[in-house]
């Protein structure tokens, strides 16, 4: 059998995975004290979706902007976390 991930990387032991939604527009900014500012924030769809999403980090962290090419009015849910 293959070993787990956290046995070679001990970051995936003690992940943290958040949710989200998208509001009924093309950008979203969610608040979160965990980002940094030269975090990666990486987006598991959980739900239907209408756009591509961009996502960045503005100087200082704090906080992360989803910007998608399409307006989200289905409301779709997301988990992220941030490395």
């Amino acid at each position: 059998t293959m070993p787990a991930p956290h046995q070679h990387f001990p970051y995936f032991k003690y992940r943290v995975v958040k949710t989200g939604t998208f509001t009924a527009a093309n950008q979203l900014t969610i608040t979160d004290g965990d980002v940094r500012e030269n975090s990666m924030i990486f987006i598991h769809h959980t739900s239907a979706y209408a756009g591509r999403w961009y996502v960045t980090v503005p100087a200082g962290g704090g906080s992360f902007n989803i910007v998608s090419s399409a307006v989200e009015d289905a409301l779709p849910t997301f988990n992220y976390e941030i490395f």
